[in-house]
């Protein structure tokens, strides 16, 4: 439901509104974030922004789902039961 989504780009413009100095930090070529601080401030807030701005060409993570399945991308469906492989008795 991209009708509804505000963009990276677009709620960074909104937070420099109220915090002009709101600025971007380092991050690593294969972070899956982009990271921001408000100089001054503790903290930071960091955005995913794999609807507006992909990161497939450079992510490197592999992601454990609650039910014990690994997912290799964020949007596909496939998935792998690392659990299931875990509990066979032949693994070594």
């Amino acid at each position: 439901h991209t009708e509804r989504l505000i963009s990276y780009k677009d709620t960074v413009n909104i937070i420099r509104k109220r915090w002009p100095e709101f600025e971007a930090l380092p991050n690593g070529p294969n972070d899956t974030s982009k990271a921001y601080a408000v100089p001054g401030f503790k903290g930071q807030v960091g955005f995913i922004t794999s609807m507006t701005e992909h990161f497939c060409g450079t992510c490197n993570r592999l992601r454990l789902t609650a039910d014990g399945n690994i997912k290799v991308c964020l949007f596909g469906n496939k998935e792998f039961s690392l659990r299931d492989a875990m509990r066979r008795e032949d693994v070594t």
